[in-house]
Formats: structure tokens, C-alpha cells, sequence
């Protein structure tokens, strides 16, 4: 079965987690699932990719794996790098769970019980500028939705990786304990050219000709991503736990009474075909409440000239110099109220590229 691009604005989910509750009337049940799962992931994922435990001691069944290490065929991986870039479409991941026999209906009573208790949910944006310059610019953002986050801003792999989270972190350090929910921000090109040593990224799946489109002269000719010459942006939302996963269920079924993320949501959607769109506007519509809350108002015809030309020149603009000479002028109150209404249309150029990109596209 053949691919379809996923990989440039796309939907992806890099970590999954599915978690049960045994006991002595279904554990049966759970040993036979799990020896499916374990003989459907094989043929796809490499033995770090994916894990099902089954503990009659703890009673309890352990699902998790990365989708976008998957492979139509796991000898296929002897040639190529696992670059955790690019994803199956709909109809090959609904396969894979076919075969790991999650709609088998002899396990329809256990299936139910499951949850998903981790999801990260993650897509790739092509940038006009190198990546370090947006980070730099969400670090010195504020984030009236998270008001006791934290930014950790360290370097990793050679690069700059910028998280907001719900925890308090160290600016000075890079903690690699993972709070309930993350948004993470990162060179994905630095990552792969350093971690990997990578100049070309081979990818699994050809890019679609809207894929292609975004993508600068010379950067790509199938199956090679040529990192050195793209500015690639990695958004990752990181769930990871019940109290948070609930937060997605609510979404997709427009509710606010779920618990958890019941697994039978997710398999419902991904049989309709829905899944991946589903997922994808929960994925901009909570970067939008949390991070890109500032709507982007281009149209300016309803400012006078004089305000017109002041948005024209807003990246030029000393806003502290604006401040003081209306001050002078005994027009502090005045200054308040044009940066007020002016504040939606006089947004950074970052900021922008990146609300255009990440919320609209």
C-alpha cells in the first residue's frame, strides 16, 4: 500500500500510549490482544519503537508506540535513518491497527476499558528565517492563558529548544522531566544535522505537490530533504497524562464530561476517516487559546492615514521613544489608547509568519 505525503503542515503523532486495567475475568482476553499487537507492531516498528506489557502482578496492559516510526516494511529500515519526519496516511494506520486487532469484536469488552493516557501530537513548518530568531521571539513572550508556566530555553543537539509548560523550570538548565503538558518549539533541520549528521533527509513518503510548493528551490528531489537549505520549525504538543488527555476527548466529541481519552474516540474516528483532521484542529485551536491568542488583523481600512502609516512603519518604531515624546507632549493617555487599538494590526513580522503558518494554514 502506498504512502501519501505527511510530513510539511501535516498532523502528526510521534507518542502514543494506551493504558488498561486487568483483571482475573479479562486477563485472558488481554494475553491473546497483546500477542497480536506484539505480531502486528514487528512487521513495522523497530523493537525500540513500540512496547505492549501485560502485569498480572500490577494488573495492568501497557500499550506505546510511534507512529511516525513506522515502516510499510521493517526490513526497509536496514536502508534508511529513522528521522521521525514523516507519517502513514489514514488508510495504512487504520491497517496497522487492523492487524494489531483493536477491531477485533471478540475483544470489544476490554477495548472499551482502554484509554490513552499519552499523546503528542506535532507538525513541521517551513520558515522563512532561520528558526532560532521565532524562538527568541516566543521566549520573550507572554502567555496570559499560562500564568504559572515557565520557559526552559537550552540547548539542545545544537540547537535552541523552547518548552512551555505547566511546571516551574530553571531557565539555566534543560530538565528532562516531563511535565502533564508541554509545547515545545525546536530546530528540526539543526536536530537532524547534528544529532544524525545528516545533510539529506530520506524520507519514507513522497511530498505531496502542495508539500512541495512550500518548500524553497533545490530543497527536495524524492526521497532526499536537503536540510541545509530549509528552515524547519518542529511544534510539539505533549500529553502526558489522563487528567490532560481528557482535554482532546472533550474536543472531539464537543463535550466537557469526559475523564479520558477513551481509546474507542480515537479508533471510531480513524475508521470514519476523520481522525487526522479531528486532531488537527484540536492541535490549532489550543495553540491558539494558549500561545497565538492575538489574532492577526491585516486589513487596515478602518484606521484613519495617520494610523495607516504608523502600522506601515511598526517594525522600524521605537515604541519607548513613541511613549516618551507623547508624554512630552502631555498625551501619554492618547499614546495608550492608539497602542491599543493599533496592537492587533502592529504585531512582530514573527509573530505573524507564524500565526499565518501554524494557525491558518
Amino acid at each position: 500500500m502506498r504512502l501519501a505525503g505527511n510530513m510539511l503542515g501535516n498532523i502528526l503523532i510521534d507518542k502514543f500510549k494506551i493504558i488498561g486495567k486487568v483483571n482475573s475475568n479479562n486477563k485472558e482476553l488481554f494475553q491473546s490482544l497483546q500477542k497480536e499487537i506484539k505480531a502486528g507492531m514487528e512487521k513495522h516498528f523497530a523493537p525500540n519503537s513500540y512496547c505492549c506489557t501485560f502485569s498480572k502482578s500490577q494488573c495492568s496492559f501497557r500499550v506505546e508506540f510511534t507512529p511516525t516510526r513506522y515502516f510499510e516494511d521493517i526490513e526497509l529500515r536496514k536502508e534508511s535513518i529513522d528521522i521521525n519526519l514523516d507519517m502513514p496516511n489514514e488508510e495504512t494506520l487504520l491497517s496497522l491497527f487492523e492487524e494489531c486487532g483493536f477491531y477485533n469484536s471478540s475483544y470489544a469488552e476490554i477495548l472499551k476499558t482502554l484509554s490513552i493516557n499519552t499523546m503528542h501530537l506535532t507538525k513541521n513548518f517551513v520558515m522563512n528565517n532561520p528558526i532560532e530568531g521565532y524562538i527568541k521571539y516566543l521566549d520573550r513572550k507572554t502567555y496570559k492563558y499560562l500564568l504559572n508556566s515557565s520557559l526552559k530555553y537550552s540547548t539542545q543537539i545544537g540547537g535552541k529548544t523552547l518548552v512551555i509548560s505547566n511546571k516551574t523550570q530553571d531557565k539555566t538548565k534543560f530538565q528532562t522531566n516531563a511535565t502533564d503538558r508541554e509545547f515545545m518549539f525546536y530546530d528540526k533541520s539543526k536536530q537532524l544535522l547534528n544529532k544524525a549528521n545528516l545533510k539529506k533527509a530520506m524520507l519514507k513518503t513522497r511530498l505531496s505537490e502542495q508539500e512541495m510548493a512550500l518548500l524553497p528551490d533545490k530543497a527536495y528531489r524524492h526521497p532526499a530533504l536537503i536540510l541545509e537549505r530549509i528552515n524547519l520549525l518542529r511544534v510539539e504538543l505533549k500529553y502526558n497524562s489522563g487528567v490532560k488527555t481528557k482535554a482532546i476527548e472533550n474536543y472531539l466529541l464537543n463535550t466537557k464530561d469526559s475523564k479520558t481519552l477513551k481509546l474507542t474516540t480515537f479508533l471510531d474516528l480513524l475508521k470514519a476517516q476523520r481522525l487526522y483532521s479531528s486532531l488537527d484542529e484540536f492541535y490549532r485551536a489550543e495553540l491558539k487559546k494558549y500561545v497565538f491568542f492575538d489574532e492577526v488583523i491585516n486589513d487596515t481600512s478602518k484606521l484613519n492615514c495617520k494610523e495607516q502609516i504608523l502600522t506601515q512603519f511598526n517594525n522600524d518604531l521605537n515604541i519607548d521613544l513613541m511613549c516618551s515624546i507623547y508624554q512630552e507632549c502631555g498625551l501619554k493617555r492618547n499614546f495608550k489608547v492608539l497602542q491599543k487599538k493599533l496592537g492587533k494590526y502592529c504585531l512582530p513580522k514573527e509573530y505573524k509568519e507564524l500565526y499565518e503558518k501554524i494557525i491558518l494554514q
